[in-house]
C-alpha cells in the first residue's frame, strides 16, 4: 500500500517537473499556463482618464427607417447531390 502510493507521487512529481509549453513541445503559445489572461492588460495604469476629447461631441450613425432596395444574394453554380 505504502508502496504504491510512493510511485503515485514519483508519477506526479516527474510529470510536475517536466511541464509542457510552447518552447519544448508542439502546444501553442496560448495554451501556455504562465501566459497573461486574455482579460489583463499589459499597459500600466496612468491617471488619465478614458473617453474622448473634452467638448468634443461624438456622432452615432442612426439606423435607417426604410429600406431603398433589396438585393437577394445567390450563388452563382448549382449544387447537384449525388448519392452512392
Amino acid at each position: 500500500m505504502l508502496n504504491a502510493k510512493i510511485k503515485n507521487l514519483e508519477k506526479e512529481i516527474a510529470i510536475l517537473k517536466n511541464k509542457k509549453n510552447s518552447n519544448n513541445s508542439h502546444i501553442p503559445p496560448s495554451k501556455d499556463e504562465n501566459r497573461p489572461k486574455k482579460n489583463q492588460s499589459l499597459r500600466e495604469k496612468t491617471d488619465r482618464e478614458v473617453g474622448g476629447q473634452k467638448g468634443h461631441e461624438g456622432a452615432t450613425l442612426e439606423c435607417s427607417t426604410g429600406v431603398d432596395e433589396v438585393v437577394k444574394h445567390r450563388p452563382g453554380f448549382v449544387v447537384v447531390a449525388v448519392k452512392i
